[in-house]
């Protein structure tokens, strides 16, 4: 049985006009999505701006309004009860966000800022037992205890996002969505993220859905991947076979789009990006239909999917 089941998703903004502000049409922000994860999987889901994937984060987390669909955790329903606060699927599904720093109480320590989930979904505790348990989750960050009564403001944007992480990790949820985690970050600071993230799914058995536009990111982090653009996947299945053997147009624009840092291939590498853009505006109507709407996805093998008419 999966931990989460997403079936059919959809997510439609409203467009009004007119005197009477009367819903002229539909923004479709995510249109007819359906994936699942295993506990301890991580799922990439790729695309860039605009393409929906965030909207289908923060539908799962209750953030947005869901328009239609249904989502099952641990085998049971939530679709109606995603927006409670105090539900228990709440207090399994946590979120790191992507621009951590506005996701922090800059008014806040550290203290404040990781017992804050605690306080509010767990067991009663005295000062000292808190102080312990957040001492414990700095620890698992790879931070020292002694930075809990300092403020946002006072550390590095890679810092910042492990202190998120502790936060995040504070209710031992099952499930944790990674809206571009490091997307704001050096490239070393990057690094040292992700083995934090991969180390601390390892020791609790975390399932991530892994939110980004880098394909090159996620590589060696992501079982799966679920490429998303036009609200819809173009490509669904284990990351060896798209990474292998990418079948749709946009997927191949992506992967070609992941740098190299061999100066060698520079003239290669260049050459293939520009094939690739040249077979995408000849061959475009042929992987979308008329209006732009990506095909529904067709199983290529029991590991890839792809949308194909």
């Amino acid at each position: 049985m999966p931990l989460l089941e997403v079936k059919n998703l959809k997510v439609h903004y409203p467009i009004r006009g007119g005197i009477l502000g009367r819903i002229q049409s539909y923004v479709k922000a995510v249109d007819d999505v359906s994936f699942s994860m295993d506990s301890g999987e991580t799922l990439g889901l790729i695309g860039e701006s605009g393409s929906g994937k965030s909207t289908t984060g923060k539908a799962i987390l209750g953030l947005t309004h869901i328009t239609d669909g249904q989502i099952f955790f641990d085998g049971k329903d939530i679709t109606n009860s995603v927006k409670k606060n105090r539900s228990p699927y709440r207090k399994s599904v946590q979120m790191i966000f992507q621009d951590v720093y506005s996701s922090l109480n800059p008014r806040k320590r550290v203290l404040d800022i990781i017992a804050e989930p605690i306080r509010n979904f767990g067991e009663k505790m005295t000062k000292a037992e808190e102080e312990k348990a957040v001492d414990e989750l700095l620890a698992i960050v790879g931070m020292s205890p002694s930075v809990k009564i300092k403020y946002p403001f006072e550390f590095s944007g890679g810092q910042r996002q492990r202190i998120g992480l502790a936060r995040a990790i504070a209710l031992k949820p099952k499930l944790i969505v990674a809206d571009e985690p490091v997307s704001a970050l050096d490239l070393s600071i990057q690094a040292q993220v992700l083995n934090y993230l991969v180390e601390i799914q390892e020791e609790l058995n975390l399932a991530y859905l892994f939110v980004s536009h880098d394909l090159g990111v996620v590589k060696h982090m992501c079982k799966n991947l679920a490429i998303m653009h036009n609200a819809r996947f173009v490509e669904y299945g284990s990351s060896d076979e798209i990474y292998n053997n990418p079948t749709h147009i946009y997927t191949r624009r992506l992967i070609t789009a992941i740098p190299d840092i061999d100066p060698e291939k520079r003239a290669e590498n260049a050459k293939r990006r520009s094939d690739v853009a040249d077979e995408y505006a000849a061959q475009r109507s042929n992987y979308y239909a008329e209006d732009g709407k990506v095909y529904d996805l067709k199983q290529l093998n029991p590991d890839h999917y792809v949308a194909m008419p």
